[in-house]
C-alpha cells in the first residue's frame, strides 16, 4: 500500500474503522456456513430436537462482501464510500436475516425454546460487529464532506446566489424511502452528513440544512428500529402458531 492511500485511510479514521470492521465481520460469518444456526423440538410427527444449518455455499456472499468492502476502504472516491454504507448495512441485515429465517422454519415446534447453534452464534457475533462498523461509518461520513464549486467571476464575486444542497435533498428522499429498504436509511444519514458539512464550508452559498437535518432524523430512526428489530429476531424469533 503505498503512502498516499495510507495517508487517505488516516484522514477518515472512524470511516476507516467502520469499514474495517464491515471486513472483520463479514471474515467471521465466513465460519458459519455448513454449520447449525438454530436447534429445537420439531414439528409434525418429528420426535426430539431438528436443526437448521447454514447452506456451505453461503460463504460465497461472504467473500462477496469482503471484497467490495475491502474496495470501498481502498478507494478514494466519494462514490465508493456511500456504496460502501449502504454495503454495511445490506451484510448486517443478511447475517440477521440468515438467523431469523432459520429459527423460524416451520421445521421447529410453534413458538418453541430454540437454541442458537455454532454457525448461528457466528452470524449473531458477525451482526454485531457489522453494527458497531456501520455506526462508525456513519460518524465518520461527516469527514467526507468538501466545500462546494462556486463559480467567480474575476473579481471574487459569486456569479449564482445560493443554492439548495443535492446532498439534502438526497439526505431527505433516502430517508423517507427507508420504510421501503433499511439500506436507504444508512444512505440518508451518510447523505446528511455530507450535506451539513458542504454547507457549513459554503459561507452561505449552500442551502438545505432542514432537508438534511430531516433525512438525518428519519435515518437514524429507521436504523434504530432496524437494529433492534434484528436483534430481538435474532434471540427470540420462531414459527408462529399459524405457520
Amino acid at each position: 500500500m503505498n503512502a498516499g492511500r495510507v495517508n487517505h485511510l488516516l484522514r477518515q479514521p472512524l470511516l476507516t474503522a467502520g469499514f474495517g470492521l464491515g471486513v472483520i465481520s463479514a471474515l467471521v460469518a465466513m465460519f458459519a456456513p455448513g454449520g447449525v444456526i438454530a436447534t429445537g423440538p420439531g414439528s409434525g410427527f418429528a420426535t426430539g430436537d431438528v436443526s437448521v444449518d447454514l447452506p456451505a455455499g453461503v460463504v460465497v456472499v461472504f467473500i462477496i462482501a469482503v471484497v467490495l468492502l475491502a474496495v470501498a476502504l481502498s478507494v478514494p472516491q466519494l462514490w465508493a464510500k456511500i456504496a460502501g454504507l449502504g454495503l454495511l448495512c445490506v451484510l448486517a441485515t443478511t447475517e440477521a436475516l440468515m438467523v431469523i429465517i432459520a429459527r423460524s422454519s416451520t421445521d421447529f415446534e410453534a413458538e418453541a425454546d430454540l437454541a442458537l447453534g455454532r454457525a448461528g452464534a457466528i452470524l449473531a457475533i458477525a451482526f454485531g460487529i457489522a453494527v458497531v462498523g456501520l455506526v462508525l461509518a456513519l460518524v465518520g461520513s461527516r469527514g467526507l464532506a468538501t466545500p462546494p464549486r462556486v463559480p467567480l467571476d474575476e473579481e471574487g464575486n459569486a456569479l449564482t446566489g445560493p443554492q439548495t444542497s443535492g446532498h439534502a435533498t438526497a439526505a431527505l428522499v433516502l430517508g423517507i424511502c427507508a420504510v421501503l429498504a433499511i439500506p436507504a436509511a444508512a444512505l440518508a444519514v451518510g447523505f446528511a452528513n455530507l450535506a451539513m458539512g458542504q454547507i457549513g464550508m459554503s459561507n452561505g452559498h449552500r442551502t438545505g440544512r432542514g432537508m438534511a437535518v430531516a433525512g438525518l432524523v428519519l435515518g437514524i430512526v429507521w436504523l434504530s428500529l432496524w437494529g433492534l428489530f434484528m436483534t430481538i429476531g435474532i434471540f427470540v424469533a420462531s414459527p408462529s402458531p399459524d405457520g
